[in-house]
């Protein structure tokens, strides 16, 4: 079950944000868009998240 959940945040947070130039970002849907387009957290990439998805 958890490899179906990192595939989805994989290509949803990553390939769909920037082609994954820059890392995870935060909030994004399953189509890549913000999960809230109004707040500024769901666009930004953490160094934490980012280390976590990739130790997992």
């Amino acid at each position: 079950m958890y490899h179906s959940a990192l595939n989805t945040v994989y290509d949803a947070c990553f390939l769909k944000f920037n082609e994954g130039k820059f890392g995870a970002a935060n909030g994004l849907r399953l189509d890549g868009s913000p999960e809230n387009p109004d707040a500024t957290h769901p666009l930004e990439v953490w160094t934490g998240i980012n280390f976590g998805i990739a130790a997992f």
